[in-house]
């Protein structure tokens, strides 16, 4: 019996292995500190990777930067046209459209148990209602975006102020 413990303890370790390391992970892009509301203030554009996860999700058409544009007013106005998922739903895929409409936005501070994020919520017409972004801070480049899909698939649909 032991000699059968033995032999079989290394296939269930390495089992165990392949199954942890198997498993991905959502990449923490958050920001790693507070962002101010004035830091968002002004004009936003898609980036190149962003356009390459559009078209990774199956996104055929406005994969150009220019097409993605979020202006951020003072008065709390804002401007959006881009394409993208409202509001985005983590492990489920989301249905893309075009948007291009005047909106509201507020900055939301969001605490879980683990790490403070904050959250950028856009107000827009019906029947939408509102789409949520994530802040990050990278080399000091802010960014402004959502998951594109599977947090997993580290595919994003990011802003960069211009």
């Amino acid at each position: 019996m032991i000699e059968h413990y033995r032999a079989c303890r290394p296939i269930a370790i390495l089992t165990l292995v392949l199954i942890v390391t198997s498993c991905q992970r959502s990449e923490n892009r958050f920001a790693k500190r507070p962002i101010s509301a004035n830091e968002l203030i002004g004009t936003w554009v898609g980036t190149d990777y962003s356009m390459k996860c559009l078209h990774e999700v199956g996104v055929r058409d406005h994969l150009n930067r220019q097409e993605h544009v979020l202006v951020l007013r003072a008065d709390g106005t804002c401007a959006i046209r881009t394409t993208f998922g409202v509001p985005p739903r983590p492990y489920n895929p989301a249905v893309y459209r075009s948007y291009d409409h005047d909106c509201f936005w507020r900055l939301e501070p969001w605490e879980t148990a683990y790490r403070h994020r904050q959250t950028l919520r856009l107000t827009l017409p019906d029947p939408d209602r509102h789409a949520e972004f994530n802040l990050a801070d990278e080399n000091g480049q802010l960014f402004i975006w959502q998951y594109a899909t599977d947090p997993d698939a580290w595919l994003y649909l990011e802003l960069q102020k211009t």
